[in-house]
């Protein structure tokens, strides 16, 4: 049986990547979420770029590699988003970002 250590990232990984699909999908909704709001319609591309692709891509490399690199990745990420998110305070947006930080 697998320890929570060893399928923490894995629950991390599988967290972004339903965050990125959601930023994806849901530019507007994800747009309020992390406490930005696109000025021009290029926003919500940048939105979806920034927030889905990126969150898509990391999550999906993470589980496809299983590679302590990657999960690290994962984590300084997170941490630095919740460090900049702690600027203009989202305290939904903070908890989520300590939590992906501390299971990768």
């Amino acid at each position: 049986m697998e320890t929570f250590a060893q399928i923490a990232p894995n629950i991390a990984a599988n967290c972004l990547i339903l965050l990125g699909t959601a930023a994806l999908l849901f530019p507007k909704t994800m747009a309020a979420f992390v406490g930005i709001q696109p000025v021009a319609p290029v926003g919500i591309s940048e939105i979806r770029s920034t927030l889905g692709s990126f969150f898509l891509g990391l999550g999906a490399t993470c589980l496809w590699l299983q590679s302590a690199d990657a999960f690290t990745v994962l984590g300084v990420s997170r941490l630095k988003t919740l460090a900049m998110w702690l600027q203009k305070p989202s305290w939904v947006v903070c908890f989520f970002s300590v939590g992906a930080g501390i299971l990768s």
